[in-house]
């Protein structure tokens, strides 16, 4: 569910959808760029990841600002997939349990071998 805190307007998937349990998606991209700072997989928001495109090929529902090097600020800013993808091992498993589990966030489950949130 959206709210528009502007105009007040209000937008959801479904009526069902609202109560239905969903992966994160974009959502995690705000306890992912912290667990990624405290557990130094980044120096800095300002960190340069290249984008490999023979890993990360550009997908055709890819925005323009996805398809280029990133740091972790801008990928946070274009909520572009990517770059938190390749953070993913530089993180590792137990350091996303760990936050979390501090964080109370979801089930806490960190599914072993994947990147795709």
């Amino acid at each position: 569910m959206a709210i528009d805190l502007r105009g007040g307007t209000c937008w959801h998937t479904s009526p069902t959808g609202i109560v239905k349990r969903h992966a994160p998606w974009s959502t995690f991209k705000i306890p992912h760029f912290l667990i990624a700072l405290e557990s130094q997989a980044v120096s800095s928001p300002g960190e340069v990841h290249r984008w490999d495109t023979t890993k990360r090929p550009a997908a055709p529902h890819w925005p323009d600002a996805w398809a280029q090097d990133q740091s972790l600020e801008s990928a946070f800013t274009h909520s572009a997939a990517w770059p938190f993808q390749e953070m993913v091992s530089k993180i590792g498993q137990s350091n996303y349990t760990k936050w979390l589990g501090q964080f109370k966030y979801g089930n806490g489950h960190v599914p072993l071998g994947r990147d795709d949130f």
